[in-house]
């Protein structure tokens, strides 16, 4: 019984081995066929149909394009493939798309030298790199500030002294050097100046702009380019108004903001300084109220500080001024030549004439 079965499973397994050659002939023989092509007996076929089969075949490659990807590990593949369409369609557009550039290796196309390498050459970099801060630092009076055994090279901030020194005679230093208020210490008065505005808003107290201030607002809105300061006046029965001013008047003393208040006795005015070690400052000047006129409790040194008519003030005027509308007083030609002379708008003037004149165009 055994080898009846063995012999039948035997029998079939030849059976399929063999219907299985025969497929792979059939299928191996349609798949020659339709790599060969098909084929074309000219004895059997018309000129005509010729012309129309040859003129399809033309408009069928137009209308076919044929994109090739190549991948890494077929690369050698695609010229055969574009050999065997181009025999089937002669006239169709091929594409292929590269996953990497190909590039010549030749001596025209090498890769370079690595910069930097050594040591040396990494250091000769860094100081021409710090020579080349250091011109531009001179170029522009920006200073070395030692502290805690390091060098910095920038310009002033709250932590340092303002960039220029002492003012002789109402002229900074930087004047006789020729020069303009620096950068950052103009900055920094303009963000003194922005601060001290919202300080007298929020107190209620009564001011305006003074001096050269006005002036700076007149001509662009801004500080005068060389001004060292700002210049603002306000009634003196409103100093109680404010807490900072009120605290001033006893003794010094740095606010929530970090700016810092004094009373300068000299002058009768606050001085509110950028911070207690830079004294980029603004001036609040008192003014009194006697008799139609507004004038300051000290001796008239300048025709700057001489009294003015408290019709300047009544009523009040507004201008821009660094970015902020301003109060300042009515007929503001009036009011500046009154302080510096006719023309003083058209013409500008440093702050002592008399040391130093304004250069000419």
């Amino acid at each position: 019984m055994r080898i009846k079965y063995s012999k039948l499973i035997a029998f079939i397994i030849v059976f399929v081995n063999i219907v299985l050659v025969f497929y792979a002939l059939r299928l191996f023989n349609h798949y020659h066929k339709f790599v060969s092509g098909p084929t074309i007996i000219f004895q059997n076929v018309k000129p005509e149909a010729l012309i129309n089969y040859k003129y399809s075949q033309k408009n069928i490659g137009k209308l076919i394009t044929v994109i090739i990807r190549e991948f890494e590990t077929h690369e050698n593949d695609v010229s055969a493939t574009v050999d065997s369409i181009l025999k089937i369609l002669p006239n169709a557009e091929i594409y292929i798309l590269f996953d990497k550039v190909f590039i010549v290796k030749s001596g025209l196309f090498h890769e370079g030298r690595t910069p930097l390498r050594t040591h040396y050459a990494k250091w000769k970099f860094k100081q021409i790199v710090q020579d080349r801060f250091k011109r531009l630092y001179d170029l522009f009076k920006i200073k070395l500030v030692a502290r805690e055994g390091r060098t910095e090279w920038y310009g002033c901030n709250r932590e340092t002294p303002r960039c220029f020194e002492e003012v002789l005679d109402s002229m900074p230093s930087y004047l006789y050097e020729n020069k303009w208020t620096p950068p950052c210490c103009l900055a920094h008065l303009q963000k003194t100046a922005k601060y001290i505005l919202e300080v007298l808003d929020h107190a209620g107290i009564r001011y305006w702009l003074e001096s050269g201030s006005l002036l700076g607002a007149v001509r662009s809105a801004d500080v005068l380019p060389w001004d060292h300061k700002v210049d603002i006046g306000f009634i003196n029965d409103d100093t109680n108004r404010c807490r900072w001013l009120q605290i001033a008047q006893n003794r010094s003393v740095i606010d929530n903001r970090g700016f810092f208040w004094e009373k300068i006795l000299a002058g009768n005015l606050f001085r509110i300084y950028f911070s207690k070690y830079n004294k980029i400052f603004v001036n609040l000047i008192p003014f009194f109220h006697k008799n139609g006129t507004m004038s300051r409790d000290i001796f008239y040194d300048s025709y700057r500080n001489m009294e003015f008519s408290d019709n300047f003030l009544h009523p009040m005027s507004s201008i821009e001024f660094i970015g902020k509308n301003v109060p300042c007083p009515n007929n503001v030609r009036s009011f500046l030549e009154l302080k510096f002379g006719k023309g003083c708008i058209e013409h500008p003037e440093y702050p002592n004439p008399i040391k130093m004149k304004f250069p000419e165009n």
